[in-house]
């Protein structure tokens, strides 16, 4: 039998939120995770448990089809992550 606890409910309602709004994308619409973070930001989707968590949604949604890399990479426009760089992605 698995627990769940609030803080991994809290995770998935997170995890759920931003895989629909990414799913809203319009075809063609192409974005990196920093511009992701602030759109999640700006609509008060709240932050996930760990920063790792930003990989693991963009990821799930590549896995169901919604997004694909572009090719593209473009330095991080986040502080925190030092001018690494990112990938561009595009919603199909």
């Amino acid at each position: 039998m698995q627990v769940m606890t609030n803080s991994t409910i809290q995770h998935q309602a997170w995890r759920e939120s931003v895989l629909r709004l990414i799913s809203n994308y319009s075809a063609g619409t192409v974005f990196t995770s920093d511009r992701l973070r602030a759109t999640v930001a700006r609509r008060n989707l709240g932050r996930p448990h760990h920063p790792n968590a930003w990989g693991n949604v963009v990821n799930q949604a590549s896995l169901d089809g919604l997004i694909k890399k572009t090719g593209r990479y473009v330095p991080s426009v986040i502080a925190s992550n030092h001018k690494a760089v990112v990938a561009e992605w595009r919603r199909l």
